[in-house]
């Protein structure tokens, strides 16, 4: 019975989507294409000189503009190198999809030389599509992945006794 729990926990590892770190080396020659992160991911900022991180809005970060009332918020993330952003997750996605997150540094004309970064962040997960054609949450295949497995080793167990 141990060796059957210790499979069924390897098969369910092997599904899993742990969070990553992504190392942002934040100056003014940031990218201008956006980066890619998973929701639970986390960005950790890092520079050398003078510097901070705000959590902004589209606007904001195409104006470099973050005290515009009207422009929405300006949320600090840290004004010490280096600091990390945890992307929240949404536990109420069916379906995956994609949302931008903006950051800029609000530190003298920084963000206009470029301190400034957009994320794709990617939400929920993919659905998985079976031979027949029916699509189904990759939650629903492990489960019925684990049951399959837990059926066979109790048909195995009450054939050898």
């Amino acid at each position: 019975m141990v060796v059957v729990m210790i499979f069924v926990l390897l098969l369910s590892l092997q599904f899993a989507s742990p969070a990553k770190t992504i190392l942002v080396d934040w100056g003014t020659d940031m990218p201008s294409t956006p980066i890619y992160a998973d929701e639970n991911d986390a960005l950790r900022f890092k520079w050398s000189s003078s510097g901070n991180v705000f959590l902004t809005t589209k606007e904001n970060y195409d104006n470099c503009d973050w005290g515009c009332e009207s422009c929405g918020f300006a949320d600090e993330v840290g004004t010490t190198s280096p600091v990390t952003y945890r992307i929240p997750t949404n536990p109420n996605a069916t379906e995956s999809y994609y949302e931008a997150i903006y950051f800029i540094s609000t530190v003298s004309d920084l963000c206009d030389r470029g301190m400034k970064l957009e994320c794709q962040v990617k939400y929920g997960q993919d659905p998985v599509t079976d031979d027949g054609g029916t699509t189904t949450s990759s939650g629903a295949v492990l489960e019925l992945m684990i049951a399959s497995v837990l059926t066979a080793v109790l048909c195995l167990g009450v054939l050898a006794f």
